[in-house]
Formats: structure tokens, sequence, C-alpha cells
């Protein structure tokens, strides 16, 4: 019963999350100086202000939800989970993440390309109400 109202509190909340209007923030290039430290070779990128990358692998959500340490899987089938409506989300580090687009749309497309592999993305990192979400501004 109680995992039955979790998942009935997850999904309302997740439908709620991607029923907001978009967020339109203007887009700004990065300061020279900092923009120069992203190119040497061999330093780790810095990451402007509240952003964060994570990195790990494309899940099915709703399998995530339901299995105690859910398996990454292939290209094929989250092309086919996205062909039948399914959502995908990243699994990293024990916390499963729902990954969205600036303007609040889905990015299941996108995970699905990258699927079968490491996935980082980088974004802002939202948690509410126990759900874990980053607006992605790149995914690798």
């Amino acid at each position: 019963m109680k995992k039955l109202l979790f998942l009935a509190v997850f999904v309302l909340s997740f439908s709620l999350v991607m029923a907001q209007a978009p967020v339109i923030k203007k887009q700004t290039a990065p300061p020279a100086k900092e923009a120069a430290k992203t190119e040497k070779a061999g330093k780790s990128e810095k990451l402007a202000k509240g952003q964060k990358a994570v990195s790990g692998v494309v899940v099915n959500l709703l399998s995530a939800i339901t299995n105690a340490k859910p398996a990454g899987i292939t290209k094929a089938d989250a092309e086919g989970f996205v062909a039948r409506g399914e959502h995908l989300a990243l699994y990293a580090g024990n916390k499963l993440y729902i990954i969205v687009n600036p303007d609040g749309t889905s990015c299941d497309k996108k995970l699905a390309a990258k699927a079968g592999k490491d996935v980082k993305v980088t974004g802002k990192s939202v948690s509410k109400a126990g759900i874990n979400a980053i607006i992605a501004s790149t995914i690798d």
C-alpha cells in the first residue's frame, strides 16, 4: 500500500513539474577568464555557479522506481521505451534524476541516443519533495 501511494505521489509530482510554464533565461557568454580555464588541456572543467555535472547510466524511470538497484539499458531498449511513451531517467550515485530541457520539456529522446554507455549531464540541479531533477544544459 505504501509503495502504491509513493508511486501515485511521484507520478503526480512528475506531471506537475512537466506542466509548469517554461523558464526562459537570457543566454550570456561566459567571462573570458572562465572560458580560458575550460580550454586548458588536462584541467577539469569549471562549472558556472549553480551548475552541476552528474555522470551515470540511462534507466527506465518506472523500472528504476520499482527496483532496488536499476540496471542501465541499451540504446535500442531506450528508443523502444520512448516510442511507447515511457520516460527515461539518469541513475547516478544511488540517486535517480529526471532530466528536463530548459524549456520544461522532456529529454527522453536525447537520453535514448546516449543510452548504453556512461552519460554526463550538466545543468541546474533541483530537488523538491524527494524528486531529483536536472535542467540540462548539456548531455554528453
